[in-house]
């Protein structure tokens, strides 16, 4: 078997929000939180999503995986037929 890991994340979660002032939803209970967010939360968010990136890929390769991360606006097929091609399971 070729183990594919398929990771989609939303462009947007790539990235904090602008420095300045937020209000965040709580999904569960619709209350408004306001957050400040500065350019050192930036910046630890950046290396959060990164290093979770990045340890993702490294457990899927211990796995004998393939790790494949996929921007959420791309087709998924765009993704998925370029890794078959890659492995020659699919002809172009």
């Amino acid at each position: 078997w070729d183990v594919l890991l398929i990771h989609v994340l939303d462009p947007d979660e790539m990235q904090a929000p602008p420095a300045g002032g937020v209000e965040l939803e709580d999904v569960e209970s619709g209350e408004l939180v306001h957050v400040e967010v500065s350019e050192s939360v930036r910046a630890e968010y950046r290396d959060a999503i990164h290093g979770r990136l990045e340890s993702l890929r490294r457990a899927a390769g211990r796995s004998g995986a393939t790790y494949a991360f996929v921007p959420a606006d791309w087709p998924l097929e765009q993704a998925v037929l370029a890794y078959l091609q890659r492995r020659s399971i699919l002809t172009e």
